[in-house]
């Protein structure tokens, strides 16, 4: 296995650091450490108990589906875990959400909340103006100007 230089480190820590800053983030490792009563500190923990993996595990799996483009390293980096560990995780988590209803549930109610907060911040406020502008493109107008000018005295 290829050791990190000093750079790839620095580099890694702080995408970790910047994806621990986003609301999926928190609102993901937020509801399961929630569920299960536990703290940073005890998933932080090398211990490979299920008490402690399953959290862990969730967590993984949730944000390695909700934050595309994020590596595998960058999130499990966040809780001293390897890419590898996060693939595990998300191939672990699937396999039992497909047998494991209560777990399936769980697991839409997060991503349910995640979306919700998604779909906030991706929904965008259109003016006046930008719904005329694009009527105007949709219609193929040459001179929109002249559809500007006519449609202010309309008014």
């Amino acid at each position: 296995m290829k050791r990190l230089t000093e750079i790839e480190k620095v580099v890694l820590n702080n995408k970790s650091d910047k994806l621990r800053k986003t609301l999926e983030f928190i609102i993901i490792s937020g509801k399961v450490k929630r569920y299960f009563s536990l703290t940073d500190e005890q998933l932080n923990v090398r211990i490979k108990t299920r008490a402690l993996a399953l959290p862990r595990q969730i967590i993984f799996h949730l944000l390695y589906k909700h934050t595309k483009g994020e590596s595998q390293s960058v999130i499990g980096n966040i809780y001293g875990r390897d890419h590898a560990t996060v693939f595990h995780s998300t191939k672990v988590i699937s396999g039992i959400a497909s047998y494991d209803n209560g777990l399936a549930k769980f697991l839409s109610e997060i991503e349910s909340s995640v979306l919700k907060y998604q779909n906030k911040k991706n929904k965008k406020v259109f003016t006046k103006d930008d719904i005329f502008n694009r009527l105007l493109t949709e219609l193929k107008v040459e001179n929109k100007n002249e559809w500007i000018e006519e449609f202010s005295l309309a008014n």
